[in-house]
């Protein structure tokens, strides 16, 4: 079965390319039935273009964060797919590099299957001339990275370039948004819906526009009370028990340790959770970033923002995965 992994250009902010990997991602996993399928299996039963960005994010992204070895002990059976991905956008440098890296493996490469993976690699180490080999193209990794760029920079090239291979049309976003929103409410049942006098006393309260998801979804699939943990928070209402009064709450209370840093207006809290805890979504962004305010512990600031435990890259693939596990 061959997998779509197009996105909504809409989901993705105009500052962010290095988003669109992370929200192909969210995207597949929350249709995959299977919960523990290989990485490389899930890369294979996408169409070339999708494959060749994925795999090459992966791949790079394991060495610049630790290294070549990093790389074979974590997914190094993608390094024959990253050969052919390099190859597919055009970065012949990388076509050469990643050749190289599978020459130095045992003949069929290294398995999916993470223990036997680790096992082989490790069998490799014991020659200490594999480890200066590695060392070798490390360097020229990190070499060709300053000269021609990542091979992720290269593959965002080729986005630009077949855009049509990963964005839905504007039809097919639209109708993926209102199948999307037909499955929820069929699942929630009948439950009641926010008016649109509510969902304008929020926003008046807010003094701003309700994302265009989140509107939806209280207009279209339920007011409150139904989705994961304690459900949706009412729009108003007293107290922290809705999302307006527990961003009025956040925005009195929650304060950053330089002047000034108080908790944003875009981070608004919609589901609760025990102990007065909220998930929130940053409306700055979106695809909705899925995050954890927890009360019983004041959150660490970065840039005059709260850095609270990231849940998920978008609502609409949390929701999803709420849907297909309930």
């Amino acid at each position: 079965m061959r997998r779509d992994a197009r996105i909504d250009r809409a989901d993705l902010a105009a500052d962010d390319e290095f988003g669109l990997p992370l929200l192909m991602r969210d995207r597949i996993l929350w249709s995959v039935d299977e919960p523990h399928i290989e990485e490389a299996v899930l890369l294979r039963s996408l169409a070339p273009g999708p494959r060749a960005l994925l795999t090459l994010e992966s791949a790079a992204g394991q060495t610049q964060n630790g290294g070549i070895l990093q790389f074979l002990y974590n997914t190094g059976d993608l390094a024959p797919d990253a050969v052919e991905a390099a190859e597919l956008i055009g970065a012949r440098e990388y076509v050469a590099f990643y050749a190289d890296v599978v020459a130095e493996l045992p003949e069929g490469g290294l398995s999916t299957d993470s223990e036997e993976r680790e096992a082989v690699v490790d069998g490799l180490m014991d020659d200490g001339r594999f480890d200066d080999r590695l060392r070798e193209l490390e360097d020229r990794f990190y070499a060709l990275d300053a000269e021609v760029g990542t091979p992720l920079d290269l593959a965002l090239r080729y986005v630009d370039e077949h855009p049509h291979e990963f964005f839905l049309s504007e039809q097919e976003a639209a109708a993926d948004r209102d199948d999307f929103l037909l499955r929820l409410s069929a699942h929630v049942g009948a439950v009641p819906r926010a008016s649109d006098d509510e969902l304008e006393a929020a926003e008046a309260q807010l003094s701003r526009p309700l994302p265009p998801l989140l509107r939806r979804l209280y207009r279209e699939v339920g007011a409150h009370g139904w989705g994961p943990a304690g459900g949706f928070l009412p729009l108003l209402g007293d107290g922290r028990e809705s999302l307006v009064g527990s961003w009025a709450w956040a925005r009195e209370e929650i304060h950053g340790p330089d002047p000034g840093e108080v908790w944003p207006d875009t981070m608004l809290p919609i589901v609760r959770l025990a102990a007065g805890d909220r998930f929130c979504v940053d409306a700055s962004e979106p695809q909705l970033e899925v995050q954890r305010l927890e009360l019983g512990r004041e959150p660490s600031w970065y840039e005059g923002r709260p850095a609270m435990r990231w849940d998920a890259p978008s609502l609409r693939g949390w929701l999803e995965t709420w849907l297909k596990e309930a």
